[in-house]
């Protein structure tokens, strides 16, 4: 079984923000994780994903940088979609089916567009 997280962390720039994340994905064994508002620019990603000991990363930098996705070796991920408000990747896992994932960040001020974009994405 792959673990996956999904946090609304709300800024990881501060250490006890990535320690606890850094402690979650070692413990739960996590091998996804999607960071909705980090509060940090998409050069930051990396280091991030460096720092809990994953391989790979992208961000959703059409919406400021709202949504990151960060996974390990046990996963394979290929980018579907990037729109304003998600992401949507297909997520192989080893010994395992493909399953498509859609990670999002509705903005109140423009949610009619992203039920629009939804059903394109299935």
């Amino acid at each position: 079984m792959i673990n996956n997280l999904l946090w609304n962390i709300r800024g990881i720039g501060n250490i006890k923000s990535r320690r606890r994340v850094g402690k979650l994905v070692k413990m739960y064994n996590i091998s996804l994780i999607a960071i909705l508002e980090p509060l940090h620019h998409a050069n930051k990603i990396q280091e991030f994903s460096n720092r809990i000991r994953f391989n790979f990363s992208l961000a959703n930098q059409e919406a400021d940088d709202k949504i990151w996705l960060c996974w390990n070796h046990e996963v394979h991920v290929v980018l579907v979609d990037a729109f304003e408000q998600c992401i949507t990747v297909d997520i192989g896992f080893l010994n395992s089916d493909r399953v498509r994932l859609t990670v999002l960040y509705a903005k109140c001020s423009i949610q009619r567009l992203l039920w629009e974009k939804l059903p394109l994405l299935s």
